[in-house]
């Protein structure tokens, strides 16, 4: 009996040692910054042109485009990709006017595959009404999709501030109803 209690004081003396070891050597690491907190894993990289708006603007649509593409290949397997793709996404909003029709088709089809593009939802839509060559039932089935995707989205996702929840719903409920 007694070697038994003493075999589990061991034993719970030895785990509890484990483990306080291990906690300091990870507040130690987390101090020095070499643990990468879960967000850092899905954040873009400043090196990504979709972060400089200066060089973004400065760049013919045509360049900017084969740099998006490079990008989006460059880092298809990362964490980040969506995040990425919906930087880029967003970014050409403001320049959907130059984009030829392959580039517009290239972007709806992106944009189409993501299981969520929240942050540039303007974006799409303006580029599927501005593909003129969409037959009004393939149009209306992007849309369609594009918005039951992105409102289950919204409202399956848990939301610290409901007002923002409220408001992306209002953004995508407009765009769907002017589309």
């Amino acid at each position: 009996m007694k070697k038994n209690k003493l075999f589990y004081f061991v034993l719970l003396a030895i785990i509890l040692m484990a483990c306080t070891n291990n906690s300091e050597q990870i507040k130690d690491d987390s101090e020095k910054g070499t643990i990468p907190s879960e967000v850092e894993k899905y954040a873009v990289p400043k090196s990504s042109v979709s972060w400089n708006s200066d060089k973004f603007n400065k760049l013919s649509i045509d360049d900017l485009f084969d740099v998006y593409k490079a990008e989006k290949n460059e880092h298809r397997s990362e964490l980040y990709y969506n995040n990425l793709l919906a930087m880029w996404h967003t970014n050409f909003y403001s320049r959907t006017s130059q984009l030829n029709e392959e580039q517009v088709n290239v972007l709806i089809n992106d944009m189409s595959r993501m299981n969520s593009n929240i942050p540039s939802m303007a974006t799409f839509y303006s580029l599927v009404n501005k593909n003129y060559k969409l037959s009004d039932p393939k149009r209306k089935k992007l849309l369609d999709d594009f918005y039951n995707k992105n409102k289950m989205y919204l409202e399956n996702a848990s939301w610290n501030n409901q007002e923002l929840q409220k408001q992306k719903l209002g953004q995508l409920n407009k765009l769907q109803f002017l589309n």
